[in-house]
């Protein structure tokens, strides 16, 4: 008698904690690599005085250009000065570029 208790005890023991089931993988974003890039405003190595200096001679124009924020999954524009020494391709003409390269999912 005392072996059957044990058997229906373990077996209430074992159904009131079931096992859990097989985790589940959501597919995480991903975005070109360039897109994952901080935003540059292509200023040289000059420093800042120079930078200034230039801009008030005119030699160096500012536009606006847009970067990708991979955290929001949105484009934002930046000052962008001309000519440039950045290497960084997060940076696109206009809004419609960086979203159609970037949102790409």
């Amino acid at each position: 008698m005392r072996r059957i208790v044990l058997t229906v005890l373990l077996i209430c023991v074992i159904k009131a904690n079931p096992m859990p089931g097989p985790p589940v993988f959501y597919k995480v974003k991903t975005f070109s690599s360039e897109c994952y890039l901080p935003p540059d405003s292509g200023a040289c190595d000059n420093g800042v005085e120079s930078v200034k200096a230039d801009l008030k001679k005119s030699s160096i124009r500012q536009t606006t250009r847009y970067y990708f924020d991979t955290v929001t999954e949105e484009c934002y524009p930046f000052a962008f000065l001309m000519p440039h020494c950045s290497k960084n391709a997060n940076n696109f003409v206009s809004l419609e570029k960086c979203r159609s390269f970037c949102r790409q999912i």
